[in-house]
């Protein structure tokens, strides 16, 4: 049975629902109509917000992507995790490293063992980044990775960003 959408003879700007079998009032299926088109069709701005950045991520120029990967990181949603992982090889070194805090933001049972491949990534910006947002997320399983970098890595500014996030780790639990 289709429902059929029909200007009504007699009411300018109303419209009137047909169906076979329909027993409740036009009234009533007037209001069901309006209020699907205030909800809309299951797209909410949030979503669009989310599909938007998404696609300039993906497509958009240096400054696209850069504002695409902050904007993800504040929607916390799962659904980006994917792509800010593509993200973290992006051309752009601030492009990586932005995309590094984003996944930070995302609780993701992923984002903690993704952070933890990232202290050794090939720039050190990144691993600096990788190593704070391990620690702000007091990621306990990260202590030995965080050690190991305390030890081994070649940059200052990483070895520094380790330990404090171990001291910081510390000091919560």
């Amino acid at each position: 049975m289709a429902t059929q959408f029909s200007r009504s003879p007699g009411h300018r700007g109303s419209l009137s629902f047909c169906k076979t079998g329909l027993t409740q009032p036009p009234a009533l299926w007037s209001c069901v109509f309006i209020a699907i088109l205030q909800v809309g069709c299951g797209v909410n701005e949030r979503d669009q917000r989310l599909n938007e950045n998404l696609k300039n991520l993906a497509e958009g120029n240096r400054e696209a992507r850069r504002r695409a990967v902050i904007t993800l990181g504040d929607l916390k949603d799962t659904r980006a995790v994917d792509p800010l992982l593509e993200a973290l090889d992006d051309y752009d070194l601030q492009v990586c490293v932005l995309a590094t805090a984003a996944l930070g933001k995302i609780e993701d049972a992923r984002v903690v063992d993704i952070l933890k491949q990232q202290l050794s990534h090939k720039h050190a910006l990144v691993r600096s980044s990788a190593a704070s947002v391990l620690g702000r997320l007091e990621a306990e399983s990260a202590i030995l990775d965080l050690q190991r970098v305390v030890k081994e890595d070649e940059d200052a500014v990483v070895r520094v960003c380790a330990a404090e996030s171990l001291v910081y780790t510390a000091h919560t639990k």
